[in-house]
């Protein structure tokens, strides 16, 4: 049996008495692999992202990084400890940052295990270069959006 990059097994997850999601299977075979959720607003789209990246426990079943679990009935690793990022709708830039500042903050708290992009390469290709001096208030919603991906990236 070949080991997948990230797995999840029989997963169920609860954000509220009516959101539950239940038995996710799911099977990312390679690093890299690019997936999209689609569904409906309230079917638990943001509910699994939240509990892969640690945000929420997993009630039942199993999430599986690298052949190691993450989460499980008794298992939960950490937020901080997992390598995962996630870029939500409304961007959490750190309003006191500069954009710059903002995506190094991704690096900071990188622990060399993701890809070895570095910032200059990322934010180039998301054409934020004029931006990186300035403060999320005196930017656009969309470039407030790549800077976030960026850091996420990071």
């Amino acid at each position: 049996m070949s080991k997948s990059f990230f797995e999840i097994k029989n997963g169920n997850f609860i954000a509220s008495e009516k959101n539950k999601v239940n038995n996710v299977n799911l099977k990312i075979s390679e690093q890299g692999e690019i997936i999209s959720l689609l569904g409906p607003s309230g079917v638990g789209k943001t509910t699994l992202l939240r509990t892969i990246a640690g945000l929420q426990k997993l009630n039942s079943g199993e999430i599986i990084l690298k052949g190691r679990v993450l989460s499980s009935v008794n298992t939960h690793i950490e937020p901080e400890k997992r390598n995962i990022a996630l870029s939500f709708q409304d961007n959490s830039l750190f309003p006191n940052y500069k954009i710059i500042d903002n995506i190094n903050f991704g690096k900071k708290r990188s622990n060399g295990n993701g890809f070895n992009l570095n910032s200059i390469d990322i934010i180039k290709l998301l054409h934020i270069e004029p931006i990186l001096e300035k403060f999320p208030h005196q930017i656009s919603a969309g470039e407030a959006q790549r800077a976030s991906l960026a850091r996420s990236l990071i």
